[in-house]
């Protein structure tokens, strides 16, 4: 894991920034979030960025075995 990740001016407002670097930092898939914002970056160093209706919707497609 990566102990810190440098994101500046990639979302919106700082704080949106130290979201993602926490994400790529935790060496997340996924970040689910319900800020419009952030979910319009759509996919970011490998961290793909979905709502949670998006996400649950990936889900049930997993199981299925449709998910891509």
């Amino acid at each position: 894991m990566t102990e810190s990740a440098d994101v500046r001016g990639v979302a919106t407002t700082p704080a949106d920034d130290l979201i993602v670097a926490t994400a790529i930092a935790g060496e997340a898939s996924y970040l689910v979030t319900g800020d419009r914002q952030l979910r319009n970056l759509g996919e970011y160093q490998g961290v793909r960025i979905l709502g949670p209706r998006a996400f649950v919707d990936w889900l049930d497609a997993a199981v299925a075995g449709d998910a891509g």
